[in-house]
C-alpha cells in the first residue's frame, strides 16, 4: 500500500510534463488501529480554482461597470456617463471583454487540464492573467487596426466627443477592467485559503488536506518560478528597450505629466518644443506641434503666438489631420473672441463647415458664425444663418468645454440661439 501510493504520487506528478519525476515532500500518515495500513494521500487539487472563477457573466459585467464609475470619479469624469454615446460605448466594450475574458479562461482551462496542469496554484494566477490579456487584446484592435483602417478620428465621430473627452474614455476603460481583475483574483486567492484551512472536525482529514496541498504547492513551484522569470524579463527588456530605442516617447510623456499638473506650463511647452527640435520624424508630432499650440493658447494666453501656430499646424498638416478640427475650432474662437477679427473669423468658419460639416463642434461653429455676421453688419445673413441652423439642430444639445477642454454641462441649441437676439 505504501509503495502503491508513492507511485501514484509520482505519476501525477509527472504528468504534468515539465516537472521533474521526484519532488520533495511529506506525508502526513495515520495508522489503522485494527490493520496498521498507512493511508495514502492523492494529489488533488484542495479546491479547484476554475470554480473560484465561476462568476456569472452578469455579475462580471457589473462588478466591471462598478470599476469603470469608480475610475471616473476618482479622475473627475463622470459627465461621460452624463452622454448617450460614451453610455452605449462603454455597456458594447464591457459585454465585449467579459465575452473575451470567459473565451479566453475556458481555452486556458482545456490547455492546462491537457498537461495535467489544472492546479490552483497554477490557475489562480493564470486565469486573472488570461482575462488581462483579453482586456488589452480588445483595445489593442480598437487602438491599432481600426483606426488605421477608418483614420485616427474614427473614435471621436463616434463618441462625438472631443480629442480628450475619447482619450479620457479609452484610458478610463482598460484601467477599471484590470481593476476588477485584479481585484477578482486576490478575492479567489482569500476563497481558496479560507476552503483550505477551513474546520472539517475529523483530524485525519485535516491532515490529508494538509498533505495535499504540500504536495500541490511543491509540483507548482517550478512552473511558477518560470513563469515569473518569463514576465519579469519581458518587462525589463520593454522597459529597457523604451529608454534606448524610443526616447521621443518618454519626451513626451513627461510634457504630459507636466502638463497635467496644472503647472509651470512654460516648462512643459520646451520640453515639446524640444521633442519637435530633436526628433523632427516622431510618429506623433502633429500631436506635438498641437499640444505646443494649445499651450499658448490656453495656458499663457499668447493668442498671437497661437494663432499663428494654429494656422501652421494647417499648413503643414491640412485638413485631414486627426487634430484639424480642433485646431480650425480653437483658431476661430481666438480670431473672434481674442482678436476681435470678426472678417477673419467668417473665412475659417466657411473653411470649417466645408471640411467638417458633421463634427463634433459644428453647433458651436455655426453659432459663431452667426456671432461673426451679426459683428460685420451682415443682419440679413445673420437671420438666414439662424434659420438654417434651427431647422437643423433645434432638437440637439450642445457639449460645453471649459478653457481645459473638460466636459462641463449640455445646454439646448435653441437656448444658445436665443442669446444671439437675432429674433424677428
Amino acid at each position: 500500500m505504501f509503495f502503491r501510493s508513492i507511485l501514484n504520487i509520482s505519476g501525477r506528478i509527472e504528468n504534468i510534463g515539465i516537472l521533474k519525476p521526484t519532488v520533495k515532500r511529506q506525508i502526513d500518515e495515520h495508522i489503522d488501529g485494527k490493520h496498521g495500513i498507512i493511508e495514502s494521500v492523492h494529489m488533488e487539487p484542495v479546491t479547484r480554482a476554475e470554480n473560484l472563477y465561476q462568476t456569472s457573466p452578469m455579475l462580471r459585467f457589473i462588478g466591471m461597470l462598478i470599476c469603470v464609475l469608480i475610475t471616473l470619479m476618482a479622475t473627475g469624469s463622470t459627465y461621460i456617463m452624463q452622454l448617450e454615446r460614451p453610455c452605449i460605448f462603454t455597456l458594447t466594450i464591457l459585454v465585449t471583454v467579459v465575452a473575451a475574458g470567459n473565451l479566453g479562461m475556458a481555452l486556458a482551462g482545456r490547455l492546462l487540464d491537457r498537461f495535467g496542469a489544472a492546479l490552483s496554484g497554477i490557475l489562480l494566477w493564470a486565469f486573472p492573467l488570461v482575462q488581462l490579456a483579453a482586456v488589452y487584446m480588445v483595445f489593442w484592435v480598437l487602438l491599432s487596426p481600426v483606426p488605421a483602417v477608418f483614420g485616427r478620428s474614427i473614435w471621436s465621430q463616434i463618441l462625438d466627443l472631443n480629442a480628450k473627452g475619447t482619450t479620457i474614455i479609452f484610458s478610463n476603460l482598460p484601467a477599471a477592467c484590470s481593476i476588477y481583475v485584479i481585484a477578482a483574483m486576490f478575492v479567489a486567492i482569500f476563497r481558496h485559503l479560507r476552503s483550505v484551512f477551513s474546520e472539517t472536525g475529523d483530524p485525519n482529514t485535516y491532515r490529508e488536506r494538509m498533505a495535499a496541498l504540500d504536495t500541490e504547492r511543491l509540483a507548482t513551484r517550478r512552473i511558477n518560478r518560470i513563469v515569473f522569470l518569463f514576465v519579469a524579463a519581458v518587462l525589463g527588456v520593454v522597459m529597457i528597450w523604451f529608454v534606448k530605442a524610443r526616447p521621443e516617447v518618454l519626451l513626451y510623456l513627461r510634457g504630459q505629466i507636466q502638463l497635467q499638473s496644472m503647472q509651470h506650463p512654460e516648462i512643459a511647452l520646451e520640453t515639446f518644443l524640444h521633442l519637435a527640435r530633436k526628433f523632427p520624424q516622431y510618429r506623433y508630432r502633429d500631436t506635438v506641434d498641437f499640444r505646443i499650440a494649445w499651450i499658448r493658447d490656453r495656458r499663457m494666453q499668447q493668442f498671437d503666438e497661437a494663432a499663428l501656430a494654429y494656422r501652421n499646424f494647417l499648413d503643414i498638416y491640412g485638413y485631414d489631420n486627426v487634430w484639424a478640427d480642433d485646431v480650425l475650432a480653437n483658431l476661430i474662437s481666438i480670431t473672434l473672441d481674442k482678436q476681435k477679427n470678426a472678417t477673419d473669423t467668417l473665412r475659417w468658419t466657411a473653411r470649417f463647415r466645408e471640411h467638417f460639416p458633421e463634427a463634433h463642434l459644428a453647433p458651436h461653429v455655426i453659432l459663431y458664425e452667426i456671432r461673426a455676421l451679426k459683428e460685420v453688419g451682415r443682419i440679413k445673413d445673420a437671420r438666414e444663418a439662424l434659420e438654417i441652423a434651427r431647422r437643423r439642430y433645434d432638437k440637439s444639445y450642445l457639449n460645453i468645454y471649459d478653457s481645459e477642454d473638460d466636459f462641463v454641462a449640455r445646454k439646448p441649441f435653441s437656448t444658445a440661439a436665443d442669446a444671439l437676439e437675432l429674433n424677428d
